[in-house]
């Protein structure tokens, strides 16, 4: 479910011991027996510490842990959807933002050290603007930056360089209703999709909150909420990595269960015509956000990440069958090997 990191043993054991301590806390259970059960979902079910923490699995029975697409299942899908993708494609932004130029809705800058004009340019035509890690890696960064008239260009751009900040873009202005919902973040709205024969499914859509910060990232102080693939109403609190429940947002005290994601069949349309266009990877997870006019494409990423927290999940059962049924056969070490067409 959640981030991918290398961790050594001796990590490995402080993160199993700091889990199994939450959960016991959390649930009164016995530290012991949550050890045990922990490492004995992580082999039978290839489930993380974390995920085990986050999506309850103490509370689930064997035939619903069965369900859930746990980290190595989720390799697995990535390994049979996404054989043919290009690592370098998907390790860099630029690249996204070349393919899907007509999408953006706004310009962009990528900072390779030796475009000092073309940054002065840039920064002279949006004194505002955001400025993000264009490879992707643990120390994702985002900021807004604001260049006044004092501030000499050489050094604003040798900052971002050392602060690895090297692609920038102008502020878009979101939808009237999300920004009431928090205004200091882009809100934007997260699908995953499957291409199979041709054919493109939406199999999730959550809604991305900022809190605190212009990040709306569940890593860095965001949260994330439910929404309802018929009717695009938000079903569930917003949660963040602290595992905070949020039925109003904290800052605007906008209710966050029952809101409704405006043009949300366009923005399923426009996703679905997005997914169409991507070649050679067939599992992807799409940031959307959406202004006044239409929808813009923001991210995507070939390494979908699936909230399985209890609130989103109806009657304790995740999303692996209805994935099984596209891929056309159960997931399992064996059967990863066959390759989808």
């Amino acid at each position: 479910m959640f981030k991918k990191t290398k961790i050594n043993a001796d990590n490995q054991i402080t993160i199993l011991q700091n889990y199994a301590t939450l959960v016991s806390r959390k649930n009164r259970k016995n530290y012991l027996f949550i050890i045990k059960d922990m490492l004995k979902c992580k082999k039978i079910y290839g489930c993380s510490f974390e995920e085990y923490y986050y999506n309850r699995f103490d509370l689930l029975n064997e035939k619903e842990r069965e369900t859930y697409i746990t980290n190595e299942k989720n390799q697995l899908l990535q390994n049979i959807f996404n054989e043919h993708s290009d690592h370098y494609f998907w390790t860099h932004k630029t690249e996204l933002y070349r393919q899907f130029k007509n999408d953006l809705q706004r310009e962009f800058l990528f900072l390779n050290g030796e475009n000092l004009k073309e940054f002065t340019k840039f920064s002279k035509k949006y004194p505002t603007f955001i400025a993000k890690t264009d490879q992707r890696k643990e120390k994702n960064q985002i900021r807004k930056v604001v260049v006044n008239n004092h501030m000499k260009p050489e050094k604003v751009y040798e900052s971002l360089l050392e602060k690895d900040l090297n692609l920038l873009e102008n502020e878009l202005t979101q939808n009237q209703k999300l920004k009431e919902l928090y205004p200091k973040s882009l809100n934007t709205i997260e699908f995953i999709t499957i291409k199979t024969k041709g054919k493109v499914h939406i199999t999730s859509a959550v809604l991305k909150i900022g809190n605190g910060s212009i990040v709306n990232n569940l890593y860095y102080g965001g949260m994330v909420a439910k929404i309802d693939l018929k009717t695009g109403i938000v079903v569930t609190p917003g949660i963040d990595y602290r595992d905070h429940h949020y039925e109003t947002h904290p800052s605007t005290k906008v209710k966050i269960i029952g809101f409704e994601v405006p043009n949300f069949n366009e923005l399923k349309q426009y996703v679905l015509s997005l997914a169409l266009k991507m070649k050679n990877t067939n599992y992807v997870s799409w940031d959307i956000a959406l202004t006044e006019k239409k929808p813009v494409f923001i991210d995507a990423s070939d390494s979908p990440i699936w909230y399985q927290f209890p609130e989103f999940m109806e009657n304790k059962k995740g999303k692996l069958p209805q994935i099984e049924l596209l891929l056309g056969h159960s997931l399992s070490k064996d059967t990863s090997t066959k390759k989808e067409q």
